[in-house]
Order: structure tokens, then sequence, then C-alpha cells
């Protein structure tokens, strides 16, 4: 077998890449939270004892979770402590190659002796990334992995290998409810209310002006199904779940959560609160309106299709629980939202409640 014999240069070059790392020398990201279609900066930070000429790593993120351009057009940027050449004109080589595996290959290179330093812990770069609405809610970790750190002057691939660094990261997919207390959703994936303080409704059937709700118990509604939230206005944020999940109830909620639907035709209805109150109202075809993604909405034919709204009863059959009122101190709507100003005996809306005028 044949042996190589090791110049004094090599066996130089090898003690200085093997004596390179201190034992306080690891990189880092900054643990962070993102929600489903929205971006963040994350910042990859280096605490070291000594400065190096360059280094490599492997980025892996979350299933659902890429690199993606910043408002500048820009995927990462390093900062000042990745120091710069003469007249700050950078000198390092530096990129970010996505890899057939969906990991990234990122790379901070200089060979006319300049330094990365993290000076303990500071960010020597940022990276621009986002998360689909095919993300998971559980279990989401970033890992930092075949971390190398190069001499000065040295080449990453041939540096010192320091341990891999892995930080947990919270991916939500976020669900908004209106002021008034209601709003509708959708998502593509299976998701569970419970635990959120919203109580989560489909709707069962349309009669007289009245679109029935009934709650669904256990929170968990199938991918791509169109609800109505219920509860406290602000976010809310439902978990993904991995199992195949099956309606008990008819639902005549239509769901945008593969896309927005635009408004072509008679008798589609979206939620919103007016005088009248809360309810799906008709959108005119005509307005150019488009209904957005991840919402649910109604849509009639017929002659129940010219109703001006649907009001909400969350009662399982039509008229019960109805206040009775007296019609000259009532400001009343009739069952297609518009203001009647003296009501004859019947049924109403005041206030989104159901009423008998006598």
């Amino acid at each position: 077998m044949k042996t190589r014999k090791l110049t004094s240069q090599l066996i130089m070059a090898m003690l200085a890449v093997a004596g390179n790392v201190s034992a306080e020398d690891k990189l880092t990201i900054t643990p962070f939270t993102l929600n489903a279609n929205e971006t963040a900066t994350i910042e990859v930070c280096l605490q070291n004892e000594k400065e190096y000429g360059g280094l490599q790593f492997v980025l892996t993120l979350p299933d659902g979770m890429s690199i993606c351009k910043d408002s500048y057009g820009l995927i990462y940027s390093l900062t000042d402590r990745v120091k710069y050449g003469r007249d700050n004109d950078t000198k390092f080589q530096n990129s970010i190659d996505k890899r057939s595996d969906g990991t990234y290959f990122v790379l901070i290179w200089n060979s006319d002796g300049e330094t990365v330093s993290g000076n303990s812990g500071d960010p020597i770069m940022t990276i621009t990334v986002k998360a689909s609405d095919q993300i998971s809610t559980t279990n989401n970790q970033c890992v930092l992995s075949d971390i190398r750190l190069a001499s000065v002057n040295g080449v990453p691939s041939e540096g010192t290998n320091i341990e891999s660094e892995t930080v947990d990261v919270t991916l939500q997919v976020p669900a908004k409810i209106a002021a008034s207390g209601y709003g509708s959703f959708s998502w593509p994936r299976a998701l569970d209310f419970s635990g959120t303080g919203t109580t989560v409704f489909v709707g069962t059937q349309t009669s007289d002006g009245w679109l029935h709700l009934e709650s669904v118990d256990d929170g968990k509604i199938p991918a791509n199904t169109g609800v109505i939230l219920k509860g406290t206005s602000g976010q809310v944020y439902p978990q993904t779940i991995d199992q195949e999940v099956t309606l008990t109830k008819e639902n005549l909620l239509l769901a945008t959560s593969t896309a927005a639907v635009p408004v072509m035709d008679d008798g589609y209805y979206a939620l919103a609160t007016k005088s009248a109150g809360s309810g799906f109202y008709l959108i005119d075809k005509e307005s150019g309106v488009t209904i957005p993604q991840y919402k649910a909405y109604l849509h009639v034919d017929g002659s129940a299709g010219s109703r001006d709204a649907f009001f909400f009863s969350e009662d399982a059959t039509d008229l019960q629980n109805l206040e009775s009122v007296d019609a000259a101190s009532a400001v009343v709507y009739d069952l297609q939202g518009r203001r009647v100003d003296s009501p004859a005996k019947g049924i109403y809306v005041k206030d989104g409640r159901k009423i008998i005028v006598k």
C-alpha cells in the first residue's frame, strides 16, 4: 500500500485548520414566531472567540416554509459583523443555494484576509423566510448542520466542523374574528379550534331570510370547509390536524381556501355587519367584488338568491325564542335587510336578532 508523504507546509495547514475553533464557538438562529402566508427575517448569529475567514452551513426549514425575497428583492443580507475590505467593497463570496433535498447550502468566504466576527452572538447575516398555508403548527424546528468554520485565508469546506444547532419555531394559522364577534374562514388543511375560545358553525339550511347555524361540537373542521367563527374579536390560532376530519352536519357554506372567488353571477353572499346586523349580504355582480381567499361564502340559486341578506339563526329550528317588541319603539328591518319605518305585525330583525312586532 502506498503512503503519502506529508510536507511541512501541509502539516502546518492541517494544524491551522484543526486549531482554529474554540469550545465556545457556535452558530445559532434566534427563535421566532411566524404566521402562515407571512414573512419574517431570521438572524443567523455567530458566537466566537476567534475571527474566521469564512464559514458554511446547511439550513433545514420546517415543511411549508422557504427562503424568499424581502421588499428589497433580497433573500439574505450580511451584517457589519462580516467585515468589509477597502472602501467598503466587500470581498466576501456569499451565496444561498437550494439543494434537491429541500435544504439550503449557505457560504460566506473571503480569500484576502478579511474576517467574519460574531462578537459574542451578534448576527452575521439575516435571511428572509415565508410560511405557506401548508404549514403544520406542531413540532417545527430550524436546524443548522454541517457547520464549518475556516481560518483566515482558509477554505470553508476544509474548515473545522462544529456541533449542529436546532431552534424551535412557532408557526401559526391566523383566523380573524371581526368586531361584530363573527368571522368567516376556510383553510386548505384540517383544523382544530378547541382551546381557542371560539365557536365554529356550519350553515345547515336557508329559509325565510335566515341562515341556520349549527355548532361543530369538537371544533374540528375538514380541509377546504367554509365555516363561521364566533368569539372575541381579534386573531385566533387553531391547530392543524394531520388525520382526516369528517363533518357530521350538512354545510351550505363554501370555501375560498384554494383561491379567491370573483363574483360574476347572481346569488353570491359574503359575511358583513350592517345596520340590520351580522349576516350574509348579497353581492352585486356588477360591483367587481372578489371574495378573498381563506373566507367562507354563500351561493343561493333561484328566487332565494335575490334576497338582500340572510341573517343568522343559531337555533335548531327556525322561529324559536323570538322577542316581542312594541312597533312604535323599535327600529326594525324586514327579512331582506331593508329598514321598515312602520312595520306591520310579523317577523323582523332588530340588532341582528329575530323579533315579533305585534
